[in-house]
């Protein structure tokens, strides 16, 4: 799943860049909607993929709506870390070890840990584990 998205990120990130190319706007114009844009960009496909992968989990967190949106805004900047550099790589901006890091499951898990119970641990690294298996 993880090569799926960082395709199809990169695919949408190029059509994009391509199109605002043909244009009379002034670079430093177009600098700026391009980050803009990408902040937009990476805040909608950090939210999607959360709620692909963690959707349910997110829900059953419902009765607790205040430690609910600490773990989403942990989880959501987690996975705009992994668009931004998804991106900066294929710009030779940043190193795939780079990205590999913040991609890897762990990295996540430990951001989340002061935050969740050993059940709710438990839950996510076997849902994480089904995905690995179903890879």
């Amino acid at each position: 799943m993880t090569k799926k998205f960082l395709i199809t990120f990169c695919v949408l990130c190029g059509a994009s860049y391509g199109y605002s190319q043909d244009s009379n706007v002034p670079d430093s114009v177009r600098a700026m909607i391009e980050r803009s844009q990408a902040d937009t960009q990476f805040e909608q496909t950090a939210r999607v993929q959360m709620n692909v992968q963690f959707g349910e989990f997110l829900k059953s967190m419902a009765a607790e709506p205040g430690r609910r949106a600490q773990v989403e805004a942990v989880m959501l900047e987690v996975l705009r870390q992994r668009a931004e550099l998804s991106l900066k790589v294929t710009r030779s901006q940043a190193s795939t070890s780079e990205l590999k890091i913040v991609s890897d499951y762990g990295y996540l898990r430990q951001r989340l840990a002061p935050l969740l119970t050993a059940a709710e641990l438990t839950t996510i690294d076997a849902r994480e584990a089904d995905q690995a298996m179903s890879s």
